[in-house]
């Protein structure tokens, strides 16, 4: 776990959390690596932080599709590019919805031979860096129109408390494979508990139930965050236990 020293409101925490990230990948990643990374806010504003490190041959590709319309533009490309340039890469882009209208269309999206190329990439690589997200009404998902308020409140319902890579989980790391699974175009949470390298972004102390959930769904192995929502997550811990 790395913990920055400054406060998450100060833009000196994002910064020295971008230090220590790509300090942490320039010790990790191997020759020929293949290196996914998720969208949003958070990782947006590391990707512009980081500084170059060596060339390895290394790959970098976008872990799920983006929403980009006229009320939210999670700039995806623009963090793929970012770790691209910064880790001295070629960068593929999943140039698809995060989440589509049914299954079908899910399918139909993957039959194609260029997204085909791309999930097979993000079924190789070996390092994940993504954030997590909330059950929160303001969650890129109801705002980019794929659940209603309704919906999204049912899955409060039912025990969810957050998403990677748009893929919901409950308390415990468990989640279902229903419809709604399945319309999601990106990584599964199967496939992300089995990589070498899961590594979270996550800051606020509303997050704090999000990560430590993750982590017991085996999600997480490295998490770099702020103090405040460091402690948030040890009582959490202490209070399940």
């Amino acid at each position: 776990v790395f913990v920055s020293k400054f406060e998450k409101s100060d833009d000196k925490m994002l910064q020295n959390v971008a230090e220590g990230l790509i300090d942490y990948l320039d010790r990790i990643l191997e020759e020929g690596q293949i290196v996914g990374v998720s969208w949003g806010k958070t990782m947006h504003s590391i990707s512009k932080r980081l500084s170059p490190i060596t060339e390895r041959g290394l790959k970098v590709v976008q872990l799920h599709g983006g929403i980009s319309n006229t009320i939210t533009d999670t700039r995806s490309s623009d963090i793929v590019r970012n770790f691209g340039k910064v880790l001295k890469s070629d960068w593929y882009t999943l140039p698809v919805p995060s989440i589509v209208d049914n299954s079908f269309i899910a399918q139909t999206f993957r039959e194609d031979s260029t997204i085909k190329s791309i999930f097979k990439m993000i079924a190789e690589l070996e390092v994940a860096i993504f954030s997590v997200g909330t059950m929160n009404d303001n969650e890129l998902g109801v705002k980019a129109g794929y659940f209603t308020p309704g919906q999204f409140n049912q899955l409060r319902i039912e025990g969810f408390v957050g998403d990677i890579c748009s893929r919901y989980y409950k308390k415990n790391g468990e989640h279902s494979t229903g419809e709604i699974y399945n319309r999601i175009m990106g990584v599964s949470l199967e496939e992300l508990a089995n990589k070498k390298e899961k590594i979270c972004l996550a800051f606020e102390e509303r997050k704090a139930r999000s990560i430590v959930s993750a982590v017991q769904g085996k999600y997480i192995n490295t998490l770099f965050t702020d103090q405040a929502t460091a402690i948030e997550i040890l009582k959490l811990l202490t209070n399940d236990n």
